[in-house]
């Protein structure tokens, strides 16, 4: 049997003391639950939903993050690759079909058209032509340096980005004024 003497203090959990009266209330407060069940129609159900629903938190959005560099080239990344794949299938389709429809669509009639536009138009053209491309290519490259376990540190990331943004902005410039 146990003593509680002041010589020798013991310490046990409030289950392991003897006596039921102990047990006992301190198991009622554990499992005494306060729930109570009413019948409400869907239409109550459903009010009292939106009503519990507008006392919630809301979920951490994007906002509360701080962007940073790897975010923006990661999305672009992306945003390019569907951007140009779109593009190749657009055009591969319409080269196709256009004579089908009556349609010149060929290399001289691309051209032509190009040839009538002035040059002050033309090399802001190529140059949104040019950056999602070499952009595209730079970044692959730079995953791929990655992929070789080479510059995986904080500061090569951001080193790598760095370079890959000004090297599609010089590449693209130097494509505009060809």
């Amino acid at each position: 049997m146990l003593s509680l003497s002041a010589r020798r203090p013991i310490h046990l959990s409030m289950f392991q003391r003897t006596g039921s009266i102990v047990r006992r209330s301190a198991l009622g407060s554990v499992f005494r639950r306060g729930i109570s069940i009413q019948p409400m129609t869907p239409q109550e159900n459903a009010e009292e939903l939106a009503q519990q629903r507008v006392h919630r938190p809301n979920s951490p959005h994007l906002t509360i993050y701080q962007p940073q560099l790897t975010w923006y080239l990661s999305s672009a990344h992306r945003i390019t690759g569907v951007a140009l794949s779109g593009t190749l299938y657009l055009f591969s389709t319409a080269y196709l079909l256009a004579p089908a429809f009556g349609y010149g669509f060929d290399s001289n009639m691309i051209a032509h058209a190009v040839s009538q536009v002035p040059v002050w138009l033309k090399v802001p053209a190529k140059f949104i032509v040019a950056y999602p491309l070499a952009f595209h290519m730079f970044n692959g490259f730079r995953h791929l340096l990655w992929d070789s376990i080479h510059e995986l540190t904080l500061k090569g990331v951001y080193r790598t980005g760095y370079s890959v943004l000004a090297l599609s902005v010089l590449t693209a410039a130097y494509l505009a004024l060809l």
